[in-house]
């Protein structure tokens, strides 16, 4: 009888121990995935920090890696949080992919964290505008003001004009930078700019060297156009070229996509090298280098991020032929210029400035396709009113060699 008792007894002590390690193994494991979970918020919360901080500093600060060392390090730092769920980064040499970052070719937030809304895809169908009988001038005005995502100067971005110059004068007329604080969480947030900007690392600025687009890159430029689709400016310009050519401008979207595809980014040889080294997308919105000068680079998102690369090397503004014209200041939203592209001269540029990647496609496509070489037209941009001269000119049959704005006179819009 009191062997059985023993047994019972140590039976049951056996079985309240393995019970108390199966809780204590319990308790270890929750513990460590708690813990577990902290330290990886803490980490995240860290690193975000630790890059706020460090993209704060001055433009003067050159510790701090570049922008495009910036982005990798904050979309794998995200990823802590998002994981598997997260798109690969590209490889700053290649087209590889690393990392479970994004593949994002944009800066991150840096200089102000004000908060920049999605907008949302526009539908022009119910707009009530009427297309047949309206002129360039007054198209060219309704593109600019369906376009929604153009940043605001003064808020959105300041730059700092500094001093005027005419083109041949050599000396740099502006010790700083041209841009002084830029709202890059747009470039974040709005998916116009965001597929805007994966498409400038895709070319090889000299001239005479052969360029071909990998399959990803045929993606990502019609991924840019599709996107644009989904925004007034295009769908206006896309309307708009089709009531003045029916017979050559096709109705369907997709096959209207197909065009801007054929007319942007269809390669042809610039140089005359025997190579295809060039396109109409390259040309005006990235930039080439020919016969030792710039060529082409009409963009104020690619200027602002090869600034910040320290790859440009803004040399002031250009002053006006007509003195009557208002003086340049920095709530102008297009701006003659001259700068340094990596040591090579743009003598002579004419920008706009804060406008979104589809104004500035729909303002060209529709001067290009329904347009004359030159197209004078008068833009009011809120704060002041421009005479512009947006001339196109074509290569290889039907595409685009070059589109640009000259700035004919400017007036202020608003009583100072």
């Amino acid at each position: 009888m009191v062997a059985t008792s023993i047994s019972f007894l140590k039976t049951l002590l056996l079985v309240l121990f393995t019970l108390r390690l199966q809780a204590f193994e319990l308790h270890r494991v929750s513990n460590t995935i708690l813990y577990g979970s902290v330290l990886r918020d803490t980490i995240q919360s860290r690193c975000v920090s630790e890059l706020s901080a460090n993209v704060s500093k001055s433009d003067e600060d050159s510790s701090w890696p570049n922008y495009k060392s910036r982005r990798n390090f904050f979309w794998s730092v995200s990823a802590l949080s998002f994981g598997s769920t997260m798109k690969p980064i590209k490889s700053e040499a290649s087209s590889e992919v690393q990392g479970n970052g994004v593949y994002l070719a944009t800066p991150t937030v840096e200089e102000s964290s004000r908060p920049s809304p999605t907008i949302p895809p526009y539908s022009i169908n119910n707009s009530g505008l009427s297309y047949s009988d309206m002129s360039l001038e007054n198209a060219v005005q309704t593109i600019w003001n369906l376009d929604r995502n153009r940043m605001t100067p003064d808020i959105d971005y300041v730059i700092n004009v500094q001093k005027g110059k005419k083109p041949s004068y050599k000396a740099d007329c502006a010790p700083k930078p041209l841009f002084t604080r830029v709202n890059t969480q747009a470039f974040f947030d709005r998916p116009t700019f965001r597929s805007f900007i994966s498409l400038l690392d895709n070319y090889v600025a000299q001239t005479g060297m052969e360029e071909s687009a990998t399959s990803s890159e045929r993606k990502e430029e019609y991924a840019f156009l599709r996107t644009i689709m989904q925004t007034g400016p295009m769908q206006f310009c896309h309307m708009y070229c089709y009531t003045m050519k029916p017979d050559t401008i096709p109705l369907d979207t997709e096959e209207f996509v197909k065009l801007l595809h054929s007319i942007w980014f269809g390669m042809y040889d610039r140089s005359k090298s025997g190579f295809k080294d060039s396109s109409g997308f390259e040309h005006v919105f990235v930039g080439e280098v020919k016969n030792g000068e710039v060529s082409g680079f009409h963009n104020w998102i690619h200027l602002y991020l090869e600034e910040k690369k320290g790859a440009v090397d803004y040399r002031g503004y250009i002053i006006p032929r007509n003195t009557t014209d208002s003086q340049t200041d920095s709530n102008d939203q297009v701006l003659t210029l001259q700068f340094l592209w990596n040591g090579v001269e743009k003598f002579v540029d004419t920008s706009f400035i804060g406008v979104s990647p589809e104004f500035e496609m729909a303002l060209y496509t529709t001067c290009f396709l329904v347009g004359s070489q030159k197209n004078e037209v008068r833009l009011d941009t809120g704060n002041d009113v421009f005479d512009l001269n947006v001339k196109c000119y074509k290569i290889a049959r039907n595409k685009i060699g070059t589109t640009f704005v000259e700035s004919l006179a400017h007036e202020s819009g608003i009583k100072r």
